[in-house]
């Protein structure tokens, strides 16, 4: 029941920001269901492995890297204006969600990547901890 509930909620997400794409920003059939796909596959693996991220301790060596990502995938969105200077706002706007959305996908990939591995593959304790040179 948990995994059609999860299916059945990505798949509205993935709609009303398509459809809501469609209507209210940009009418580009593709543009639009590239960001229902990113969003809805999003919400999808969130759900799935969403504890993942909310795991850990405030401490600097977790946070770190949360703070690196935002920073990436804000500076790609900036860098999407570059190119759509050219275009509507909208388009602007689609664009930009759609580079952060993509971001936001790629990195629960990583972590589904991880978290899928059975428990005794799973990088833990001090050989998580140990740096590649050792």
């Amino acid at each position: 029941m948990g995994r059609a509930l999860t299916i059945g909620g990505s798949t509205v997400v993935g709609l009303a920001v398509g459809v809501g794409t469609y209507l209210w920003l940009v009418p580009d059939p593709l543009l639009a269901g590239g960001l229902a796909l990113t969003y809805g596959l999003g919400v999808g693996l969130y759900v799935q492995w969403g504890q993942y991220l909310r795991a850990g301790s405030n401490q600097w060596r977790t946070n770190r890297w949360r703070m690196a990502f935002t920073a990436y995938a804000a500076t790609m969105a900036l860098l999407a204006i570059g190119p759509t200077l050219g275009v509507d706002l909208n388009t602007q706007i689609a664009v930009q969600l759609l580079v952060l959305g993509t971001a936001w996908v790629g990195m629960l990939f990583g972590v589904a990547s991880v978290g899928d591995l059975p428990a005794d593959e799973r990088p833990q304790g001090a050989e998580a901890d140990a740096d590649a040179a050792d």
